[in-house]
């Protein structure tokens, strides 16, 4: 697939501001170690936490952690005595009845997958029961959603973040150690503003904790961000020293993030780049991304471009024609060498204005698989998929029984694995932790992709 490339400069560096006094600061990236570009005069940094893991991937457990247990059986009920009249047994029987008739008829729900008239994918699917549809009082209709996590110790965790219709942030944790989603925590700490976007990233290298990194607007469109460690902060989470950032967001865009990059998109349609100066991170870069004509309130994905990824780093977004297209921020839109992405147009059609949720996972070398979801009209209720994780470009777009149900317009987040060169962590082929998340009957479904293999795993526990 042709790619687009544009003669005219990509990047304009704005003022920056941190915790002490505005500085200007090159765009040479001088403190960052890239191994692509490494000579005798570009020095690895030293994290700025000793990494918890040295070795290049986390092994996972035995146990599969891939399947949602199922909640705590009730404790079973006294005996009853011998005289129940016999109207009540005729209710038990027929409630019994219609009970069997309900999950009989769930178990029988097909798996066999369906591809759009674009596309078509080898990928199977498997479903599994779903709760009926019941409209939240905890989670608002086609709420933001974004989603993080990390390996540590041969296990995985995932947060994500959601609003309720109140306009309070709410978040869930998942462990797959325990292979069970916590109880949600509202986050009464922070004024986000009606509808505000999310985003969420995770810093790895931290011990013994990763840090969780969630990113909002205020009342003002003014980006805030919150971080989290367990065992160090309270459920509450700090402030972030991005809270110090003058640069107004507008109220339509969306925001994307994956350690040390955030994104936004301006009004006149151009992109938006923070990045955090590492090692200092009291300190933030921010750019105007001219020559990525993207469309309207465009999904967008922040993902690392490599598997050893340092600040190898791009974005997957829609431009102005509805077309699916990539984007290399570092280094300046540029193809580069045993890299999966080429910067343009995929040929995939997506909807102006729908969202994307992307996630990635090493394939071999330094290659990346990229999956993209998102929906391609208003009133079907499927989720589609585009991928890139072959040499023959991009896939799809493609969907499967497992995918219904959504929503129309719901936003969707995925995962991908909190990585960092620089502390020894590099992007994993494991693919336990790929997996989306999006609104069907308003609550937040849960999909897998095993890597050759779409399951579902229900809804989030939600009160």
């Amino acid at each position: 697939m042709a790619a687009h490339y544009h003669d005219q400069p990509g990047l304009e560096v704005a003022p920056i501001r941190g915790s002490a006094a505005p500085e200007v600061v090159s765009t040479n990236f001088p403190e960052v170690y890239n191994p692509h570009t490494e000579s005798a005069h570009h020095q690895s940094p030293q994290p700025l936490y000793q990494p918890y893991a040295k070795s290049e991937y986390d092994p996972i457990p035995t146990a599969s952690p891939h399947e949602m247990q199922p909640l705590p059986a009730p404790a079973p009920k006294s005996r009853r005595t011998l005289y129940i009249t016999a109207g009540v047994v005729a209710v038990i029987v027929v409630l019994g009845a219609v009970l069997g008739g309900v999950f009989g008829s769930r178990a029988a729900s097909s798996s066999n997958s369906s591809s759009s008239s674009v596309s078509s994918s080898s990928s199977n699917s498997t479903s599994s029961p779903n709760s009926t549809n019941t409209t939240l009082t905890s989670i608002r209709p086609n709420s933001p959603l974004a989603a993080t996590g990390w390996r540590v110790n041969g296990f995985f965790n995932i947060w994500l973040f959601y609003q309720d219709p109140n306009g309070a942030v709410r978040w869930s944790t998942y462990s797959s150690s325990g292979a069970n989603w916590s109880q949600p925590y509202t986050l009464t700490s922070i004024q986000p503003m009606s509808k505000t976007p999310m985003a969420a990233s995770v810093a790895v290298g931290l011990d013994p904790q990763a840090e969780v990194q969630f990113y909002y607007l205020d009342e003002n469109s003014m980006i805030k961000g919150q971080v989290f460690r367990d065992n160090y902060t309270p459920l509450t989470g700090n402030t972030m020293d991005i809270l110090d950032f003058s640069v107004p967001v507008d109220r339509t865009s969306r925001l994307s993030a994956f350690y040390p990059h955030v994104m936004s998109q301006n009004a006149n349609g151009s992109m938006h780049w923070y990045r955090t100066v590492l090692p200092a991170p009291d300190i933030w870069q921010n750019f105007t991304i001219y020559d990525a004509a993207a469309g309207n309130h465009t999904g967008m994905a922040v993902l690392p471009a490599d598997v050893q990824y340092v600040d190898s780093v791009g974005f997957v977004y829609v431009n102005d024609q509805g077309i699916l297209s990539t984007y290399i921020t570092i280094p300046n839109n540029t193809a580069v060498n045993g890299w999966a992405w080429t910067p343009g147009g995929t040929g995939v059609k997506v909807p102006i204005g729908n969202s994307l949720g992307a996630f990635a996972y090493a394939r071999t070398g330094n290659l990346i698989n990229t999956y993209v979801l998102f929906q391609q009209d208003s009133t079907s209720g499927n989720v589609f998929v585009a991928s890139l994780d072959d040499s023959n470009g991009w896939n799809g777009p493609s969907t499967y029984s497992v995918l219904s149900g959504a929503d129309n317009g719901t936003e969707i987040a995925c995962v991908t694995m909190g990585a960092w060169n620089a502390a020894g962590v590099n992007m994993s082929p494991l693919t336990d932790m790929n997996r989306c998340y999006y609104q069907s009957g308003t609550k937040i479904k849960e999909v897998w992709f095993d890597g050759a293999t779409w399951h579902d795993l229900g809804f989030l526990p939600m009160d």
